[in-house]
């Protein structure tokens, strides 16, 4: 595992970001995305909003990429449904916060499609003014390979695949960033 620590100014930019896609989704009352349905949001959805961008903040931070941190109005969703997270040049970078329990990796088929690297990351948030947020990033691999690997999740979902963490690469030896 690699850590990687926030600023202040990070991790307030990334909470704003998380914010953001919280109101978005709320107000959508889309159904055909459970992060859209209200009856389907979880009710920690805007602290998962939250850390995950603070996962993806950390994750382009500690290979050195541009983070994207874009909140958009759902009725604009599909004009971005397939960007990154973040960039490193050509290579798109698509972090998935790690929660506890689970499925596994989470994966999208436009991913795949894409082949991003994907990242798995955990987030230990600041507990008070004196700690800062820090980012566990805990393995990646191009998703074009995970896929092949991963199941079907639960729900059925033909569009989204789990894997086993165990497929995934120590952090740094896809693109020999140690």
């Amino acid at each position: 595992m690699r850590f990687v620590t926030l600023t202040p100014e990070e991790d307030e930019a990334a909470d704003v970001v998380g914010i953001g896609r919280t109101q978005e989704n709320e107000k959508s009352g889309r159904g055909d995305r459970a992060s859209y349905d209200p009856s389907l949001i979880l009710s920690d959805n805007s602290f998962a909003n939250r850390m995950a961008a603070r996962a993806e903040l950390g994750v382009a931070k500690w290979y050195g990429a541009k983070w994207l941190g874009k909140v958009w109005p759902v009725s604009e969703h599909y004009l971005h449904a397939d960007e990154p997270d973040s960039e490193l040049g050509p290579i798109g970078i698509e972090t998935k916060w790690r929660r506890t329990g689970g499925w596994g990796v989470p994966l999208d088929v436009k991913d795949a499609e894409q082949n991003h690297l994907i990242v798995w990351a955990g987030v230990n948030p600041a507990r008070n003014a004196d700690e800062l947020t820090t980012v566990q990033i805990v393995g990646e691999r191009f998703a074009s390979e995970l896929w092949e690997v991963a199941k079907p999740g639960p729900r059925g979902d033909k569009r989204r695949r789990y894997a086993d963490p165990i497929h995934l690469l120590k952090p740094g030896d896809v693109l020999g960033r140690k």
